[in-house]
């Protein structure tokens, strides 16, 4: 299990990440949710919530705690939430010590044609 510290390490992490991107990216997501939301994410195993506010394609500062209404609300372990920031997988019943980074297409069999799509 991840701890408080490691989740909040990582909601911060994504904000940011939205953050840098491009301005394209926050245009496009603007524009698919022209209005405000709350967004909370709720942490089952630490029995926490965080929330923050997506506007005009951007993210507010994390905040501790439920807040008052939402909009949009995730439920998540604090495990899962680590591992795909982490760019990490995890299958079935492993345990978050025993994630590996994916192996690049040449090593797992796969073929990259000329067109860039891989096939098996």
């Amino acid at each position: 299990m991840a701890t408080k510290r490691q989740v909040e390490r990582k909601l911060r992490e994504l904000i940011k990440r939205l953050e840098e991107s491009g301005s394209g990216v926050r245009s496009s997501l603007a524009g698919a949710l022209p209005e405000s939301r709350i967004i909370e994410v709720a942490v089952s195993d630490l029995g926490v919530s965080y929330w923050t506010e997506l506007a005009d394609g951007a993210m507010s500062s994390l905040h501790e705690g439920v807040p008052d209404q939402h909009e949009i609300r995730i439920r998540v372990s604090s495990d899962d939430l680590e591992v795909p920031l982490l760019g990490l997988r995890r299958r079935a019943g492993q345990d978050r010590r025993e994630l590996q980074r994916p192996a690049p297409p040449a090593q797992t069999g796969m073929k990259r044609p000329a067109g860039g799509r891989l096939n098996p």
